[in-house]
């Protein structure tokens, strides 16, 4: 368990560097500044709210996407097409790992305050709203390769 637990704080910290010293500033004035009759503490489980909601529609899409890369896999008889399918499956399910981080808000990291702790969240999101994007478009350009060489 401890293990784990040092795992997933790494994986944080590592999420947390996407996101500059000044945005982390702001992200927390804004946070305390939000509504000035709530306590931060309300305004972070709603930051953590917005981030549950938008990463439930990211990993729905996202475990479409990987039933459609492992049919795709299936079907096709070429080589390098299949290798990309593969490749392809293997970044939805690591991005499906990222949509579970961010489900996972009962376990915060405690070398993190709490607006680090959402903040880390909130960049942790983008970047995957990112990369499923990418590969959303990348899998498009390898079934219009498929289409073509058939």
């Amino acid at each position: 368990m401890n293990l784990l637990n040092k795992t997933i704080a790494c994986f944080d910290s590592a999420a947390l560097r996407l996101v500059s010293k000044e945005e982390l500033e702001k992200r927390d004035r804004d946070l305390k500044n939000e509504d000035p009759n709530s306590a931060l503490g309300r305004a972070i489980y709603e930051a953590y709210d917005s981030v549950d909601t938008k990463a439930t529609a990211i990993l729905q899409h996202v475990s479409i996407m990987i039933a459609v890369t492992g049919v795709l896999y299936s079907w096709t008889s070429i080589a390098l097409l299949r290798l990309l399918f593969g490749i392809e499956t293997l970044l939805y399910v690591s991005l499906a790992v990222f949509c579970l981080r961010l489900f996972m808000v009962q376990n915060h990291s405690e070398s993190l305050s709490d607006t680090e702790n959402a903040v880390m969240r909130e960049a942790l999101l983008d970047i995957t709203a990112k990369l499923t994007f990418f590969v959303s478009v990348v899998l498009i350009g390898t079934v219009i390769i498929e289409l073509v060489l058939r």
